[in-house]
């Protein structure tokens, strides 16, 4: 054993033998018949000191030195069960607690168990030094935690009370906290919560200390923030477990937080790859209005059009399976071959065909698109609308009222493969001031706060609501939103709204 844990052990031992006798020398001529409840308190608070010396001083090896303490407390606990406090049992009390003054603490060279003893403990000792805060009101519970962590090389900050750990917290930001329930001013829970609520970026383990065995106190210390509980007396075998098993836990939430920071930085990554593909979608015409809300980071949802010089208009929407990363991945296949095949002057029904045939090759067989693709020719007024999956697109007259559904006719993008003729579209004609309205089943799957859909109901209510037909896209919108509230979408949801016939 070092010297600097022999010099604490030794204070420690004078602090129990200088204060003990003190404490009882108001019941010096105490006899049976003549003691109350105070007399007995004093003796159980007696006990509890002799116990602990007893335990540390075990748990350091120092036998002889423990053995009589532990004799002390036999007598003590004997007395208080038998209520036989009397003047002879007190004086043998004083006269005990005297003795442990001359009995000596033993060096590693000294005793062969004791060597024995710090050679175990040493062998499983904590690999780092930790900065660890101790608030325990009671000086010599305190007294005794605090020699067991610097014995063990950790860094050891001191509170009397929770308002001075709270303090103390935010001044070192300690590895670990030990906290009493019961301290004057802030009491343990209360601070604990503080301290969690302050916290919220790392992972700093509370192990609550108590003498109670009680359920409901143990339960409130989990409750409050709380960690672990330790009872007292303490055990350097168990105190040093709980330390190694709270530092792997504070190791996997640094970790956590490495994934966390490296899984950031991948997002902002992809989104920057999203961002450029679909930059041709940025600047919307006049006439085409789009609103997206992504489940996740990103949208499985893909939006795309492309208004060329003579007016005529292509749009497509796309509902990839699943949501996330993994859907939003089909995305970006279509977005880029969507552009680059318009660019030939590529015809709707010639898109269709190559996008299946693409997303065939290169997407897992269970991820597929539905799909509704629109082109609208301004020379003839004539709209061909195809839709494989996705809910009916609808086109409104410019009262506001639906003239036609465009109902699903065929499988999803990426399922089969098909022929060129099989992605041929009739043509509809269509007014001046028309509005085509294209969405995802995200929008009448929506839920509220009692899980109700929305509906396709409350879709077409808030169509004939609008006060005007320029209004159908807004207030779709604000209804939506005015049903899920505060609710998170669990899928993507998507609204496109195109008017036509006003391009030249």
């Amino acid at each position: 054993m070092n010297n600097s844990v022999v010099e604490q052990l030794k204070a420690l031992r004078k602090g129990y033998v200088l204060s003990l006798p003190n404490k009882i020398a108001t019941i010096d001529n105490i006899i049976t018949q003549d003691y109350d409840n105070d007399i007995k308190d004093t003796f159980k608070t007696l006990h509890r000191h002799i116990h602990s010396l007893a335990g540390s001083s075990a748990i350091y090896g120092q036998h002889k030195l423990s053995h009589a303490a532990k004799i002390i407390e036999l007598h003590i606990g004997s007395l208080l069960e038998s209520d036989s406090l009397t003047e002879a049992g007190i004086i043998d009390i004083k006269s005990r607690i005297e003795k442990l003054r001359n009995i000596p603490i033993e060096h590693e060279s000294e005793s062969e168990s004791t060597n024995a003893s710090i050679d175990k403990a040493n062998a499983t000792a904590p690999q780092n030094t930790l900065n660890i805060l101790v608030a325990e009101d009671d000086h010599d519970s305190r007294a005794q935690l605090v020699l067991l962590l610097k014995a063990e090389g950790h860094h050891v900050t001191e509170a009397i009370d929770g308002k001075e750990a709270v303090q103390f917290f935010k001044e070192s930001a300690p590895d670990l906290i030990f906290m009493d329930i019961l301290m004057p001013n802030l009491d343990g829970y209360a601070a604990a919560k503080e301290i969690k609520q302050t916290n919220t970026k790392t992972f700093t383990p509370i192990i609550f200390l108590t003498s109670s065995h009680d359920d409901k106190a143990l339960a409130r210390c989990i409750e409050t923030g709380g960690d672990r509980f330790l009872t007292k007396p303490y055990n350097r075998i168990l105190l040093r477990s709980e330390i190694d098993a709270l530092q792997r836990i504070r190791s996997l939430y640094s970790e956590l937080e490495s994934y966390k920071k490296q899984t950031e930085e991948e997002i902002e990554l992809a989104q920057r790859i999203f961002d450029t593909v679909f930059a041709k979608n940025t600047q919307q015409a006049n006439d085409i209005h789009f609103w997206s809300v992504a489940a996740g980071h990103f949208n499985g949802d893909v939006q795309l059009y492309k208004q060329e010089q003579d007016g005529t208009i292509h749009v497509l929407l796309g509902d990839f399976t699943g949501h996330g990363l993994g859907a939003a991945l089909g995305s970006l296949v279509a977005g880029d071959l969507f552009h680059s095949l318009l660019e030939q002057q590529a015809d709707q029904q010639t898109i269709l065909y190559e996008l299946n045939k693409k997303m065939i090759s290169i997407l897992p067989r269970e991820r597929f698109c539905a799909t509704c693709m629109a082109s609208y020719f301004p020379k003839t007024k004539k709209l061909k609308v195809w839709n494989s999956g996705l809910p009916a697109a609808l086109l409104l007259s410019k009262a506001g009222s639906i003239k036609h559904e465009f109902k699903s006719e065929d499988l999803a993008l990426g399922t089969i493969p098909r022929t060129h003729d099989n992605y041929e579209t009739k043509s509809y004609p269509v007014d001046s001031g028309d509005i085509l309205l294209i969405y995802s089943d995200g929008i009448t799957e929506a839920l509220n706060e009692q899980d109700e859909f929305y509906g396709e109901k409350r879709l077409y209510k808030a169509i004939n609501d609008a006060p005007s037909a320029d209004t159908v896209f807004s207030h779709i919108i604000e209804s939506v939103k005015e049903f899920s509230g505060d609710t998170a979408s669990h899928d993507d949801m998507s609204l496109i709204a195109v008017t036509l016939g006003n391009q030249k």
